[in-house]
């Protein structure tokens, strides 16, 4: 049984079309795994760099509470060593002002991100 030439014709033609189609569209796959992975490439990179500023950020304003607890600890000695309880009292409300204090306050326009930061809305870590 033989295939009249028309219909074989016919059936290269289908072949050849299914082909190209099929190799257009690897063709595109292909370059969709590409832009995606650019676009990860960059996202990773940006996250790289906003951590890195977050963690300089963070060193920074625990040195400085750091620094400020020392100093008030001394004043604290002295107020103890004195028995001046208003300069204590003083030292210890401004020791609880420091630790009241948010760290991480000024971190949303530090890193760039939306008016909610890191910590999304309700203010806390998710």
């Amino acid at each position: 049984m033989s295939l009249p030439p028309i219909v074989a014709a016919k059936i290269v033609v289908d072949i050849t079309k299914v082909f190209f189609d099929y190799a257009k569209c690897v063709e595109q796959e292909k370059t969709k795994r590409l832009k995606i992975a650019a676009a990860l490439e960059v996202q990773i990179k940006t996250i790289q760099a906003q951590e890195k500023v977050f963690s300089d950020y963070l060193d920074k304003a625990f040195a400085e509470r750091e620094k400020l607890y020392k100093s008030v600890e001394s004043a604290v000695q002295q107020a103890v060593s004195m028995q001046d309880h208003v300069m204590l009292k003083l030292c210890l409300e401004f020791k609880i002002s420091v630790y009241n204090k948010d760290a991480l306050q000024s971190t949303s326009s530090l890193l760039g991100v939306g008016s909610t930061g890191l910590l999304g809305e309700s203010g806390s870590l998710s």
